[in-house]
């Protein structure tokens, strides 16, 4: 997937535009339009041709929706069973809700295109009858049930969804922290690339690559490609801070860097001045951090809307109102001395105020 195509994913999303997962039931061969979103399409799978997607279109159209994947095989051709198109749809989600789970489907797919395989031949030789097992043993058509294996966990879930169609669906990691993420305003990726050389930058990432380099004094530094909902970035950490930080530097954490922007022949990269870790971004909002609504003075009833809602979603994070035209700060009395953060507070407290008036800030010490 292209970056800008990634962008366009972002803007949807910012927008409350869902993009839905591939779906062998619901989804085109290209993007479409959904009820409750836009649905990726079944031509955006890694691994899958147009031949094939024509195909399952058209017999889903004469065939109506598949019940579970042996359905969705048994009606195919051989063309159709290409088992490296089955794998890659099933990795990108497109068979989850129909029964089994993704890891039951991976461990046992190749065993179901063999059997269904040899009971077609078998048919078509007039070695049995279409009311015969075709096959005995583990893969017998009789006998197609789940494995007892439980699914696989959530970070490799995403993991596979963004090797086969280029972007997180069904999540992000980056979720974990995206509360933080919306009230601190920080810039993401895809400002990053427009800003100026020499510009200074914090954002939230998702570390997908590290690449350790010597340089040429025998000291380690390293390459990082990172990333978040809007695009992918290089990022270099020179040696003092890589053997300061080097134990955070790794594949699939999430990470707050602190970076100056460099741009050499049109491209840019990240050089990182320094690393927190998931943990040390979570223990700054709530130790360092106060959550600011900017009302004006005379907005008493918007105020007391927010405040009814503060208290719906009672916490630790401690909160407080800027009155614009009076310049000064009022603290609400609150049961656990603030609020928690959570999407669902998130998306209550923007019903009401536009989020671009709330913010974390950092307590006056």
């Amino acid at each position: 997937m292209t970056g800008k195509l990634k962008e366009y994913i972002s803007a949807c999303t910012a927008a409350g535009i869902r993009i839905l997962p591939p779906d062998i039931n619901r989804s085109e061969a290209g993007f479409s339009a959904a009820g409750e979103g836009i649905r990726f399409g079944l031509l955006g799978i890694r691994g899958v041709g147009k031949s094939m997607v024509d195909e399952w279109l058209d017999v889903r159209t004469l065939h109506g929706p598949f019940r579970d994947l042996q359905d969705f095989l048994e009606n195919c051709t051989d063309n159709g069973m290409n088992k490296r198109a089955v794998e890659s749809l099933i990795r990108a989600g497109a068979f989850d809700g129909l029964g089994w789970n993704r890891r039951q489907m991976v461990e046992q797919y190749e065993g179901m295109i063999t059997a269904i395989s040899a009971r077609k031949r078998s048919v078509v030789s007039g070695q049995l009858s279409l009311f015969e097992d075709a096959y005995s043993g583990a893969y017998s058509l009789s006998v197609m049930k789940p494995l007892p294996v439980q699914e696989y966990p959530e970070r490799i879930l995403l993991e596979m969804e963004k090797d086969y169609t280029g972007v997180y669906l069904s999540g992000h990691p980056l979720d974990r922290v995206k509360e933080g993420l919306i009230l601190l305003h920080l810039p993401e990726i895809a400002d990053a690339v427009r800003m100026k050389d020499g510009q200074k930058l914090r954002l939230f990432c998702l570390v997908t690559d590290v690449r350790v380099i010597t340089t040429k004094k025998g000291e380690k530094m390293c390459s990082l490609t990172v990333e978040d909902f809007t695009g992918t970035m290089e990022c270099l950490v020179f040696p003092k801070l890589y053997r300061e930080q080097y134990l955070l530097l790794k594949m699939w954490t999430v990470l707050c860097i602190g970076a100056t922007v460099s741009k050499k022949e049109n491209t840019a990269k990240l050089l990182c001045d320094s690393v927190f870790s998931e943990g040390q971004i979570r223990a700054y909002i709530r130790n360092r951090c106060v959550l600011c609504v900017k009302l004006d003075d005379a907005d008493t009833k918007l105020l007391e809307q927010i405040y009814n809602m503060f208290l719906r979603f009672s916490g630790q994070q401690p909160c407080c109102f800027w009155l614009n035209t009076s310049r000064k700060y009022l603290y609400p009395k609150l049961p656990g001395g603030g609020v928690t953060l959570t999407r669902e507070f998130v998306q209550q407290l923007q019903k009401l105020v536009p989020l671009s008036q709330c913010g974390l800030i950092e307590k006056k010490r």
